[in-house]
């Protein structure tokens, strides 16, 4: 785990992107879990992200989040999902005017 949160930084600070990474949250042993469900499911809605905050203890460098079924070709962070649907995921699409959709969690073990 700690392999993978120091590549992400290593990844922030080679490609001179500041994203704000909350305080790292404490897990016991193996067992972290996130559920991305909690995210809007309002089809082709642009939805402020909140760091640390939208889902607990996850950051990126995005300002928002655009909700979609997957049709959406527009750069940034996304909530996917079947239009209507509470089941979520999270994903990012990148094109050439936006190179960099960053997003992650910073954990305490």
């Amino acid at each position: 785990m700690k392999m993978c949160i120091m590549g992400v930084l290593l990844l922030l600070s080679t490609c001179n992107i500041h994203a704000y990474v909350p305080d790292p949250l404490e897990v016991e042993y193996d067992n972290y879990t996130v559920n991305f469900d909690s995210l809007s499911n309002q089809e082709r809605a642009r939805m402020t992200w909140i760091q640390g905050d939208t889902i607990s203890g996850w950051w990126t460098n995005q300002q928002a989040y655009l909700v979609s079924g997957g049709e959406l070709d527009e750069s940034g962070l996304y909530s996917l999902g079947l239009s209507g649907s509470h089941e979520r995921s999270l994903g990012g699409m990148v094109s050439d005017q936006e190179k960099h959709v960053l997003w992650g969690v910073s954990l305490l073990n």
